[in-house]
């Protein structure tokens, strides 16, 4: 068992995603209920919240030869595409950049995948990165008709239909 530490980082709970099955985006997931991350770079928690898009680890095609998108860097891009939705509202995006390969590290991706990885958003990121800070923050969540479409499939998980606070 990993001992907790300020100076580690370390994930306090695993929440749930599914499949965005009502985006236009074959490859949205939709969390439901919130991930929390305790990231030692800032010193803080980051809560990922319920009814948050994310496309978790979007590895253009052309590279997918090599880096498939169902590997140990896509709970480590939930707090990363989270940081990116509140674009300039709390950390710069190096910040957030590091934060995934902190978290890619403590997932045991292999280095090399951690800095490939790392580097194409070093490289590339800053056009999510431009084209959130003009958004409205709620614009990272599903449409309430959406949340309740995933209320009524999924009963036995008692879902909050309602946007929960966002901690920045």
């Amino acid at each position: 068992m990993n001992d907790i530490s300020p100076d580690k980082d370390f994930i306090i709970k695993r929440g749930l995603i599914d499949p965005y099955t009502l985006s236009d985006n074959p490859d949205e997931w939709v969390v439901l209920s919130d991930f929390i991350f305790w990231s030692a770079r800032i010193q803080d928690i980051v809560i990922v919240p319920r009814w948050m898009k994310t496309d978790l680890a979007s590895i253009p095609k052309i590279f997918r030869s090599f880096i498939s998108v169902n590997e140990r860097h896509r709970l480590p891009s939930l707090p990363h595409d989270f940081g990116y939705s509140i674009a300039g509202l709390s950390h710069p995006r190096s910040t957030w950049d590091g934060i995934l390969k902190d978290f890619c590290k403590h997932q045991e991706v292999p280095l090399w995948k951690t800095f490939t990885i790392w580097g194409a958003v070093r490289l590339g990121g800053w056009l999510i990165w431009n084209k959130n800070k003009d958004k409205d923050v709620n614009d990272m969540f599903i449409p309430l008709e959406h949340r309740k479409w995933y209320k009524k499939e999924f009963p036995i998980l008692k879902l909050n239909t309602n946007i929960p606070n966002i901690r920045i």
